[in-house]
């Protein structure tokens, strides 16, 4: 009987995030961005180039040294646009949105969480705070990509064989060429990087073994390199660091809409979903410290940063809550944590598991 209703418990949980995925996700194109970018892609086809010319759009003077490389996207988005208009570019919304939660999901699976109702919520907030990459332009695929690139590294940590890390360059040879958050998937490298490292020499028995690290290193060092194989080379890292180092830049970006921090109004939605899971993995990490006596560094470093990142601007929300999921699913299925309570008259003895906490807490 009490599987038979965790079984129909978890249908009505899918019909939940299928439901959430549908009615949150409806929406029109809103932003010019994608059919200017669906020009360019075409402008690439017929041109046999990767580098397009600006000046041609234009009856007025313009000048054509600006770099914008996100070939693979935009042809990707014509390609889709040609063969079903704008219904095969929303099928593509939904289904790119659907791959971010079947890799967790499967991920969760590994670790035999399938079934626990934390999972489910792990889901629901991941699509939740991922809604300013529902635009259906060449940034909806970084949410992909950065669950992809977190994937792999949980999958390692978790025990996956070593040689997957050496897909991390690749995914950032697709990814330079694709958008140009890029620069935060590298970014999350260089943190996990940097967190076990510290685990090698502060909390050795969660840490990677030398030989291991050594991969890590060398995985991180051939994702450096990939991003300067675009069609500007290294012009295009060295414009991307002028542009946003430009103060006057940065005053300007502060005036867009999606530039606005989670804390100003309307957004503060998203304050919510953010303490949510705040909360959820300082839990986590305090009860890994007290039963585990160690700190893993590269998961606090990884969401310690991103979760700065999430704050600053409503265009990168999105980029956090993969890591977020990957790390809670990771320690909860990793370290199974549990909390143990006494019988009483109005409590159960049963094993009290952490994510009744805090999904109460939530």
């Amino acid at each position: 009987m009490n599987l038979v209703k965790q079984y129909y418990g978890r249908i009505i949980l899918c019909f939940v995030l299928i439901g959430v995925l549908s009615l949150r996700f409806a929406i029109p194109v809103r932003d010019g961005d994608l059919f200017w970018q669906i020009v360019y892609g075409r402008y690439y086809i017929e041109h046999h180039t990767l580098i397009p010319d600006h000046t041609i759009y234009t009856w007025t003077l313009a000048q054509n040294n600006i770099i914008y490389c996100a070939w693979i996207s935009e042809i990707i988005l014509y390609c889709l646009y040609s063969l079903g208009h704008l219904p095969l570019l929303f099928v593509f919304r939904y289904m790119c949105l659907l791959v971010v939660l079947i890799l967790i999901f499967v991920f969760a699976r590994r670790f035999e969480l399938g079934n626990y109702l934390l999972t489910y919520f792990i889901l629901l907030i991941v699509l939740l705070s991922s809604h300013s990459a529902a635009f259906i332009k060449p940034e909806i695929m970084s949410l992909v990509l950065m669950a992809v690139v977190v994937l792999i590294y949980f999958s390692v940590k978790a025990g996956t064989t070593l040689r997957i890390l050496y897909i991390l360059p690749l995914i950032m040879l697709l990814w330079v060429n694709t958008h140009g958050v890029f620069v935060f998937g590298y970014l999350f490298i260089l943190l996990i990087t940097v967190g076990e490292i510290l685990n090698y020499f502060f909390s050795h028995s969660i840490a990677f073994s030398k030989k291991d690290l050594f991969s890590l290193l060398g995985a991180s060092f051939l994702s450096g390199i990939a991003v300067f194989v675009n069609p500007y080379g290294y012009h295009y890292i060295v414009q991307l660091f002028n542009y946003f180092s430009n103060p006057l830049i940065n005053k300007i970006y502060r005036s867009v809409y999606a530039y606005h921090s989670i804390f100003r109004y309307p957004h503060l939605h998203y304050v919510d979903y953010g303490v949510t899971m705040a909360a959820i993995l300082i839990g986590l990490l305090i009860m890994l410290i007290t039963r585990k006596r160690v700190m893993d560094w590269a998961i606090f470093l990884a969401n310690l940063i991103f979760g700065y990142v999430y704050t600053m601007f409503l265009r990168s929300t999105y980029l956090w809550p993969p890591i977020f999921a990957f790390s809670a699913i990771y320690l909860l299925g990793k370290f199974s944590f549990r909390l143990t309570i006494k019988s009483s008259p109005y409590v159960s003895n049963k094993p009290f598991y952490a994510w009744h906490f805090f999904l109460f807490c939530s």
